[in-house]
């Protein structure tokens, strides 16, 4: 199945249950467990798609990473939703 297609049938079937109310959302916008979603559906359809890619993740020459920091070269940070990289380029979030 292709992200496009995982990620409409996770949107259809996850539920998010508000802490205060108790009531079910499948979709809420604060949350980001729709983009996470996304995201691995992403890396799985990269790498199935792509030898070389799925290769050099299978020898660890890249790895990816879901809301991942990264600083930029002028010292400014951000969260990234999605980082594919070398294991030196990406930093778990903080």
């Amino acid at each position: 199945m292709s992200a496009p297609e995982q990620i409409a049938s996770w949107m259809s079937t996850h539920t998010h249950v508000d802490k205060f109310y108790r009531q079910k959302y499948r979709y809420h916008p604060r949350s980001d467990a729709h983009s996470n979603a996304l995201c691995a559906y992403l890396v799985e359809d990269l790498l199935a798609a792509c030898d070389v890619l799925r290769e050099q993740a299978l020898t660890d020459k890249i790895v990816y990473g879901i809301n991942a920091r990264h600083t930029f070269p002028n010292g400014k940070t951000k969260t990234l939703d999605l980082a594919i990289g070398t294991v030196r380029e990406i930093k778990p979030p903080t």
